[in-house]
């Protein structure tokens, strides 16, 4: 925090009803323009089909932090947004085989190809995901339709297709009423 303010100074600005403040970070559906804002490798204990219940083995995941930085209107600006890419299967966790990046990191090369860094044979995964922070692609958030979770759904590089919300996209989730508090400031840092 900068050494001229302090918490006393952080205001809602005037004019903006604190009730209108999203309470989600729902991706407006369409096609918008990211940032990558940095990336982590993780393992994520999973239960593997045949294992008993209960076992779990940790696969390894790419987790990257999307930022929006452009739309048809403006807003969602600087909405943050988390996506894990699976790398390790239940064959090879550790995805340690060519074999298992051949078939399970696809959607996360796409991200590097269309942001437009340099991938190949030689380059470091460390290198090339390093060099992917701060670049740009658009991503299409649509809905699933097994699980109707909103998400990025596919990635393109800037300029390949128009920016744009699709049905109710840039509407629907920032116009949704929110409810009033049911509990007061206080009450809710004593919890």
């Amino acid at each position: 925090m900068s050494e001229d303010m302090t918490m006393e100074d952080l205001e809602i600005p005037e004019g903006l009803d604190a009730n209108k403040i999203p309470t989600f970070t729902q991706l407006p559906l369409g096609r918008l323009q990211f940032a990558i804002k940095g990336w982590s490798q993780d393992t994520v204990a999973t239960a593997p089909r045949g294992m008993p219940d209960g076992e779990k083995v940790p696969k390894v995941v790419v987790k990257v932090q999307f930022s929006v930085n452009q739309t048809p209107d403006g807003r969602f600006i600087g909405l943050p947004y988390n996506k894990t890419f699976w790398i390790g299967s239940d064959a090879d966790p550790m995805a340690k085989s060519p074999a298992t990046w051949m078939a399970n990191a696809g959607p996360l090369m796409k991200v590097l190809k269309k942001a437009k860094v340099a991938t190949g044979r030689g380059l470091k995964f460390r290198n090339m995901m390093d060099a992917a922070v701060e670049g740009s692609l658009l991503g299409e958030v649509k809905k699933s339709k097994k699980t109707e979770r909103v998400d990025i759904m596919d990635f393109l590089s800037v300029g390949e297709k128009p920016i744009e919300y699709f049905g109710d996209g840039g509407t629907g989730p920032i116009e949704r009423p929110v409810s009033a508090p049911t509990q007061s400031a206080e009450r809710f840092e004593n919890d």
